[in-house]
């Protein structure tokens, strides 16, 4: 069998990327600086991938798959495609695995975490139990199981038994750099989304499985007891109970402090960050928490519920505090107008961010995937 690694580009290949679509992107640019030339790399996508992806190094190709199946291209056209011209080896890094694919083919894929599971409610049926089901899927027949933490990795044996740990690589994900401080002025950004200063950032899908109306409602509660002027900022698209958002903000007169951006280009995100006086995350589940890391890049304070795979990323940068909305309104204040507080917190994410970096992850998922071809 031909030395051909097979990846699914399709997350990384999306126009409109969210945290998965992200990682894979970054992680498959990184990719292209580690894999040896011996090694064919082939991209699956649905459609002819975009800039800069297309740019590849001379072993790399892309091949689009046909749409067959409709919403199940990865289960008939992926399958079909594994089966017509089988790689060595497959890698998933964004997405699931093919139900039918030959056993011949040796497969990798990252599990982001296991929210579908252990937090279930916060997701509609449907999803609920397609993401169950090939969750499964992919522990029982994948050959090696790539998380972004320990906290996933836990999880993985809590629900799939200890047995499964024999499977799993730990590999933390990296950062954009293009978040890091800089001399790019925010205000361009902040005009054209007619933001004013100052601001609460929060970025992510607007839904219950983030906290969303928690957030609003401590937002609402900070309003109250301290007045002011603040604006609190939600970039990012809407999931499953993003109607409870909207109906709270609409009860509450909110319409002119919250300010709801829907998708954000990734060009705007960066100069979002830099001009927040603080970023807000009280998700209530994580298997990372690249937003955590986005912020420390933009050199802005991060106020986060205390889940573990955050404290995995965040470490000691990160001002923790349950979902109360009284803890979280005092929090908030404290962050606004503690510079002593906003400047240590600063100081300590940049810190933190030596630790995470995408060649690290690539050179990490090669070793993994390199044993494939011995």
């Amino acid at each position: 069998m031909r030395r051909c690694l097979a990846i699914d580009a399709s997350r990384a290949n999306a126009l409109n990327k969210t945290g998965v679509g992200w990682y894979s992107y970054h992680l498959i640019e990184a990719l292209k600086q580690v894999i040896p030339s011996d090694i064919e790399v082939v991209l699956y996508t649905r459609e002819s991938l975009g800039q800069p992806l297309a740019q590849m190094p001379s072993h790399w190709c892309e091949r689009v798959v046909p749409a067959i199946g409709g919403r199940l291209w990865t289960h008939v056209g992926v399958g079909h495609e594994l089966y017509l011209r089988p790689p060595r080896a497959f890698f998933v890094p964004g997405h699931v695995l093919p139900f039918f694919m030959p056993r011949s083919v040796k497969t990798a894929i990252t599990i982001h975490d296991v929210g579908a599971l252990r937090f279930s409610e916060a997701y509609p049926l449907r999803e609920r139990l397609y993401l169950k089901l090939t969750t499964a899927h992919a522990v029982k027949h994948a050959h090696c199981l790539i998380t972004p933490s320990h906290f996933t990795r836990q999880e993985l044996m809590v629900f799939f038994g200890d047995a499964v740990a024999q499977k799993i690589v730990v590999v933390p994900s990296g950062f954009d750099t293009s978040f890091q401080i800089s001399g790019a002025p925010a205000v361009d950004a902040l005009k054209k989304y007619d933001i004013q200063k100052p601001y609460f950032l929060y970025v992510g899908r607007l839904e219950h499985k983030k906290n969303t109306l928690f957030l609003v409602r401590a937002f609402h509660g900070y309003l109250q007891q301290f007045g002011g002027d603040d604006l609190l900022v939600l970039a990012g698209i809407s999931g499953f109970g993003y109607d409870d958002v909207r109906t709270f903000i609409v009860d509450n007169h909110l319409e002119s402090h919250v300010r709801i951006l829907g998708y954000v280009p990734r060009v705007d995100v960066p100069a979002l960050y830099r001009g927040a006086q603080a970023f807000l995350f009280p998700s209530l589940y994580e298997g990372f928490g690249l937003p955590v890391l986005e912020a420390f890049a933009a050199g802005v304070p991060v106020l986060a519920a205390p889940q573990p795979a955050l404290r995995e990323v965040g470490g000691e940068a990160v001002q923790y505090a349950p979902t109360a909305i009284d803890v979280w309104t005092q929090h908030m204040r404290e962050l606004a107008h503690n510079a002593t507080l906003r400047s240590t917190l600063i100081r300590k994410g940049i810190q933190q961010l030596p630790r995470f970096s995408w060649a690290s992850s690539a050179q990490k998922v090669w070793q993994v995937l390199c044993h494939f071809f011995v």
